[in-house]
């Protein structure tokens, strides 16, 4: 299986409830790449994309 096709099949949601993270209001997240004390990556559901501001 391809990585496009992984992208095709699975949704921002999906994979952040398989691996039990949870935004918050303003759907923002503890970055899972880097030690956060406060949510720094913003998930973007419409795009199906995140980005995190505090290490890009």
């Amino acid at each position: 299986m391809e990585i496009s096709e992984i992208k095709a099949k699975l949704t921002m949601s999906d994979v952040l409830h398989y691996y039990d993270l949870k935004t918050d209001k303003q759907s923002r997240i503890n970055c899972p790449f880097h030690e956060d004390k406060t949510p720094s990556m913003q998930v973007y559901y419409k795009t199906q994309t995140a980005y995190c501001f505090s290490s890009n």
